[in-house]
């Protein structure tokens, strides 16, 4: 028997920076969504420095047995801490979430690779991570608020990039139930949250208690995160009691152009340039920047988190002042096992423009240099949000909330007002304490997941059907033969359709299915994804999303016989119910309704 919910708990996991916090959910059931919510965020996570006590960074420690030691600060501190010879006991992953973005099949043993080159699987580091901080957020309720909770008292929300894969979804999915977080068989105690959606429910409610706040019925949310861009467009409806609700205007959108992209541009086009050539090839068949994170990976992180911190300044900039990042012992030792030179002579005799050595043997880099660095985000974030405003449905959109770790840069969002035109400067806002957006939207999602009230599905779904064969019609090899009847196999049969309006007061879709064998003891469905409805589930654009077997115990009835299935749309996942007509025998499972 499942326990009773008492806690509301959100892991904010992004591909640079991570959040959690929680909500004793009998103290906010019935709550105005408009009024104060106590939400705690964690505040202490450990080596923290002043001013990001409440984030770390997504980056995990591993010993060699594969068990994860540490995270965030903490981990990356103690990684630089090692000794040269202790290096290969350790594995430290990070910017590891964005792996799950880049592959469309990713099976739950793929390889991925920690920053310092060692190996483990995709579910092995995913599900360790989670429980690590599920660990860290158990902890700190019981220091904060004094209660005794176990995981299974809990509603867990793990937001995840709206424009995720099915296949990345479910990895997410699969790695909580490994990690704990809660059982298959209790799925609706995991919501899975969109990242800008979150952001989106907490900016409105902020407005909504600001008196002076611009209120936009119409409105983007654009969370710049460090690996992802995601936008959500939405409408806000007042219903009675002060309280509100919101309805999807269009599908997200958005794509892999988050902040790491200016750090991938730091290190091939500063880094590599200037260090990694034209020695580099006499001593390493490698790059520079593949080398320095192998085998050097403090020097890495040192020089890494140097930049990170100008890159915060850059607004405050001319083009020809000079921005300058600290080199320490151990970046000269690397530089000098990489390329046989020192890192001072290195600069010294550099020919890359913009690019030279200080007085105080400081790295010097002209601010124009660190701003073209921008250019591509920047480019792809205008371009996506350009197309996107051109569409009727989105000509009343008159604010724009830029959300995320990317969203700190001043820069960015001078660039955003010049480029985006049909919004008023003053309308495309960076929000206070739109850094606590997201974990603390998602902690309101957990708690009111109706809130975002319908949704616009951006592609088909259905499931694997047999019907009686039909010459000429169907081609002859999908002909299959159960208990002397021809049937065609692999059909397509379609539940959702693309751009169909899904509301969450909606009653479930129903579906029937028989059996195709008068003895047949169990039924399979499989549930297909597609973006566009397609005749066969083998259609080449066709996605697998799941398996349900239905046990069929009494045979009494032959091919008469009857499974009930029940298609619910629940937010950001549907739910399936499956049930045997005549034993009531039931079982269940989730999908993960996706974007484009």
């Amino acid at each position: 028997m499942a326990k009773q919910l008492r806690i509301v708990a959100a892991i904010d996991f992004g591909t640079c920076n991570t959040r959690i916090a929680f909500a004793r959910l009998s103290s906010l059931i019935g709550i105005p969504r408009t009024q104060d919510m106590d939400i705690f965020v964690m505040d202490n996570w450990e080596n923290a420095p002043d001013g990001l006590k409440t984030m770390a960074p997504t980056s995990v420690l591993f010993n060699m047995t594969g068990d994860a030691i540490a995270y965030g600060f903490d981990a990356e501190d103690q990684f630089q801490s090692l000794k040269p010879s202790e290096l290969r006991s350790r594995y430290l992953f990070k910017y590891f979430k964005m792996e799950l973005h880049k592959k469309n099949n990713f099976p739950l043993n793929h390889k991925l690779r920690s920053v310092n080159g060692m190996d483990l699987t995709v579910i092995k580091v995913f599900s360790e991570a989670l429980n690590f901080l599920a660990t860290k957020l158990v902890a700190f309720i019981r220091k904060s608020a004094g209660i005794n909770v176990e995981r299974d008292e809990m509603r867990w929300v793990l937001t995840v990039p709206a424009i995720w894969t099915p296949e990345a979804r479910h990895v997410m999915r699969k790695a909580a139930y490994k990690a704990g977080l809660c059982q298959p068989s209790n799925h609706r105690n995991l919501v899975l949250a969109l990242e800008p959606e979150c952001a989106a429910l907490f900016v409105r409610k902020q407005e909504d208690r600001s008196e002076d706040a611009y209120r936009a019925l119409h409105y983007a949310v654009v969370d710049c995160g460090g690996g992802t861009v995601d936008i959500a467009y939405h409408s806000v409806e007042e219903t009675q009691e002060d309280d509100f609700t919101v309805s999807e205007l269009h599908p997200p959108s958005g794509g892999p152009f988050g902040g790491t992209l200016i750090d991938r541009a730091f290190e091939s086009e500063i880094l590599e340039k200037v260090f990694g050539s034209p020695l580099h090839g006499m001593y390493s068949s490698k790059s520079f920047v593949h080398e320095l994170k192998e085998k050097h990976t403090g020097a890495w992180l040192f020089i890494m988190k140097q930049f990170e911190q100008r890159k915060t300044i850059l607004d405050s900039k001319d083009d020809k002042d000079l921005v300058w990042l600290d080199l320490n012992l151990q970046f000269n030792k690397a530089c000098l096992k990489i390329t046989g030179q020192d890192v001072y002579d290195i600069l010294e005799d550099t020919k890359v423009p913009g690019v030279s050595i200080s007085s105080t043997d400081q790295m010097a880099i002209e601010a124009y240099i660190l701003k073209s660095l921008y250019k591509e985000p920047i480019e792809k974030i205008c371009n996506c949000l350009m197309t996107d405003l051109s569409l009727p449905q989105l000509s009343r959109v008159s604010a724009l909330y830029m959300v995320g770790s990317f969203s700190k840069s001043e820069f960015l969002l001078t660039e955003i007002r010049k480029n985006i035109r049909s919004i008023e400067d003053d309308n495309i806002i960076n929000p206070p304490d739109s850094q606590i957006a997201i974990v603390k939207g998602a902690i309101m999602f957990g708690i009111h997941p109706g809130i975002v009230r319908s949704r616009i599905s951006p592609r088909s779904y259905g499931t694997h059907m047999l019907n009686p064969f039909v010459q000429f019609s169907h081609p002859s090899s999908k002909r299959v033969l159960h208990d002397g009847i021809v049937y065609c196999t692999d059909l397509y049969s379609e539940f959702i359709q693309k751009n169909q309006v899904l509301r969450t007061s909606d009653p479930p879709i129903k579906m029937v299915y028989t059996p195709v064998e008068a003895n047949q003891s169990n039924m399979l469905i499989q549930v297909f994804t597609a973006p566009e409805k397609v005749m066969y589930t083998d259609d080449r654009t066709s996605k697998h999303l799941l398996d349900i077997t239905v046990p069929m115990r009494d045979l009494s009835g032959g091919r008469n016989r009857r499974v009930n299935g029940y298609f619910e749309f629940t937010g950001t996942e549907i739910h399936i119910i499956l049930r045997d007509e005549n034993t009531g025998d039931t079982v269940d499972g989730v999908v993960e309704f996706v974007a484009a």
